[in-house]
């Protein structure tokens, strides 16, 4: 996944986790890659073809202390409802 700008991989290891379709978070590990814009996760097990989706914490920051959905000069605690908190995916089967 493109972050669009370095995030601290700790940060990342704590505030991203993929879950499957009954909401139970996948086991696996996490790789940034690009200077810490992209991140990739491998699950200990095959993916099913089933819905996934990453959930993001809103807690979540990058390296100037920005959290998504809130603009700088508001509170912390503070998030508008509309910014995407569970980004869906469905895992297919690699092609050789």
């Amino acid at each position: 996944m493109d972050l669009g700008s370095a995030l601290d991989h700790l940060s990342l290891a704590y505030r991203l986790r993929v879950r499957d379709s009954d909401g139970a978070v996948v086991p696996g590990s996490i790789e940034l890659g690009e200077a810490e814009t992209v991140w990739r996760f491998v699950p200990r097990h095959p993916w099913t073809a089933t819905p996934h989706h990453v959930s993001v914490d809103a807690q979540l920051e990058d390296l100037a202390g920005n959290r998504p959905g809130v603009l700088f000069d508001q509170p912390l605690d503070t998030a508008p409802a509309d910014w995407a908190r569970e980004l869906p995916f469905q895992p297919t089967e690699a092609k050789p």
